[in-house]
């Protein structure tokens, strides 16, 4: 199941699926603040998929979408193939998005202008799973001994910018995306050099990560967008994995959307938990 775009402003579902180890499948969805939900998800039979789309600083819409909207569910099509390998759904990923955007007539020489999205994909194999990342999507295993680890610890590559808003930001009367505007714009053009999105650039693939793991121990497998994480005050310190376990265990993903929106809920301005805008889009899958 696909999940793009929807009118409504939050979608919960429980899915069943077949499997001896991890029989239920929680998916949250919800646009955030912004026009349009630019995350997508992938559901079906053993396949999983997070999906993190973000637009050109250009703000441009094709065919009333925009290009942030497109790439994450052009992804989340191209990996729904199950003739075709993580690795090679991937590349083919990459690609197509790259041909769309050739054919809007995106001007590629400007990676402002591109179209990107982060992702996380999972598929079940028997007592094991094969997994693939990029960009600042997350997987976070948690144990039946309540232990929790990332697959991977993506690259904070806005800590900058937000660290300078958490300077600046009360004492500013713009938004952050106006009063660091080249800020933000160095930091889009160090795409797939600093840090890894699918964006259609060969480099892109350079950031990837991949792997395959077993199920023996695991209580649950999350994956989730950016839009799931909890704030912090303070930018020094890492994700807190664990509160986010917690939470889950006593509550599923639901309960995580909602810690993660009050604490949004009391900081309208972005300041005490610095962040591009109010709401972020969230999309998130357990497996349990």
């Amino acid at each position: 199941m696909l999940c793009p775009y929807s009118e409504n402003s939050a979608d919960k579902r429980v899915i069943p699926v077949p499997s001896a180890e991890l029989s239920q499948v929680e998916a949250v969805f919800e646009q955030g603040s912004g026009n349009f939900n630019e995350d997508a998800q992938l559901i079906t039979d053993g396949l999983y998929g997070v999906f993190d789309g973000a637009t050109s600083l250009s703000g441009t819409l094709y065919d009333g979408v925009t290009g942030g909207f497109l790439a994450s569910n052009i992804a989340a099509d191209v990996f729904a193939d199950r003739n075709l390998s993580l690795t090679e759904r991937m590349v083919a990923a990459n690609e197509a998005i790259h041909s769309k955007m050739l054919s809007s007539g995106v001007d590629l020489t400007r990676k402002e202008e591109h179209w990107t999205t982060s992702l996380a994909v999972i598929e079940m194999d028997g007592d094991q799973f094969h997994w693939c990342q990029t960009g600042d999507c997350r997987i976070q295993l948690i144990g039946h001994d309540g232990t929790s680890r990332q697959l991977v610890e993506p690259e904070d590559h806005d800590a900058e910018t937000l660290s300078l808003w958490q300077k600046i930001g009360p004492a500013s009367s713009e938004p952050i995306g106006v009063a660091l505007a080249e800020q933000i714009l160095r930091v889009r053009r160090r795409m797939n050099v600093d840090y890894g999105v699918l964006n259609g650039e060969n480099d892109a693939l350079h950031f990837v990560s991949r792997g395959s793991e077993t199920l023996d121990g695991v209580a649950a497998i999350i994956l989730y967008t950016d839009g799931l994480v909890l704030p912090n005050y303070d930018l020094n310190l890492p994700h807190d994995q664990d509160l986010l376990a917690t939470i889950f265990q006593q509550g599923g993903l639901s309960a995580v959307r909602d810690r993660v929106r009050s604490l949004q809920q009391d900081d309208p301005r972005c300041l005490a938990y610095p962040r591009f805008k109010m709401n972020d889009d969230i999309s998130g899958i357990a497996l349990s």
